[in-house]
């Protein structure tokens, strides 16, 4: 904001030409002018923040250009202050498929926004799969696309948790490349976020970090479409390297959710939603 100091002046300017008292030199009154405007400044940034933000009756809108859905989950009410739980689709999938899920979770409040990728009826959110991706050679073109759509998420995740009635930082959960997202987010921005529960995910090599928040990993033994192997391999070496994730293996026959991994993905959500807390 453009501080005019000129009419200040004038008005600080005595009527005659007197000593000057200490209190009106002016290396006292520009500073002091100058720190007036920066704090009005502020104030109008915060406002336009707060008018960025949905109301809490809202069930969803677009936040960062991300459209989201939202909904509450045991019994809270939309302006309750409750953990929150960003839930991420799969490949093809929308908001309104995972609406109904996450019950069992506890008070908190869901959020499902959308992939950046239209693909058929629904989207994704790296341009290509994990397993294409990483038969490629991971290609570093293609390695700066997921980082550019986690910088995505990262901003998303960064304002809805600002602008909701929120207890600690969220949680980010998903399947396949919803959990790759979730994953991703627990690598590169682990400080925004409570912790990761990702199922059948795991994430191009490039793309390990020394360093990632909490994470609870589940994936099916048969798994090819993200293969399996991939996957343990990934944790082992968060393992080796002292960090906090618990690696879970199910018996699959390939990459869909077995009941078994369904009711272990909503009872981890659960417990961490409960760390949370």
């Amino acid at each position: 904001m453009a501080v005019n100091l000129r009419p200040l002046s004038l008005v600080l300017r005595p009527w005659h030409n007197p000593p000057r008292p200490w209190w009106r030199t002016q290396w006292l009154v520009v500073p002091a002018v100058v720190a007036a405007g920066l704090a009005l400044g502020v104030g109008v940034v915060a406002a336009a923040s707060r008018r960025s933000c949905p109301a809490l009756v809202s069930e969803g809108g677009t936040i960062e250009g991300v459209r989201y859905l939202e909904r509450m989950r045991g019994g809270a009410s939309s302006t309750d202050a409750v953990p929150m739980v960003i839930l991420l689709h799969s490949l093809t999938g929308s908001p309104e498929g995972y609406a109904s899920g996450m019950n069992g979770i506890g008070p908190a409040r869901l959020i499902l926004p959308e992939g950046g990728y239209e693909v058929g009826s629904g989207s994704s959110w790296f341009p290509r799969g994990i397993k294409t991706t990483v038969q490629d050679g991971n290609d570093p073109a293609e390695m700066e696309a997921w980082r550019v759509a986690g910088e995505r998420m990262a901003r998303f995740v960064d304002t809805i948790s600002h602008c909701r009635p929120t207890v600690g930082k969220p949680v980010v959960t998903g399947s396949s490349q919803g959990g790759e997202m979730a994953l991703l987010l627990a690598n590169e921005y682990r400080r925004m976020v409570a912790g990761s529960v990702v199922v059948n995910a795991d994430l191009p090599e490039p793309l390990w970090t020394r360093r990632m928040a909490q994470t609870i990993w589940l994936h099916g033994t048969g798994d090819t479409t993200v293969p399996y192997e991939l996957a343990k391999a990934h944790a082992d070496d968060a393992l080796d390297r002292g960090q906090p994730v618990t690696f879970e293996s199910f018996q699959s026959p390939g990459h869909e959710l077995t009941g078994a991994l369904q009711s272990a993905w909503i009872a981890a959500v659960r417990d961490m939603v409960e760390q949370v807390s």
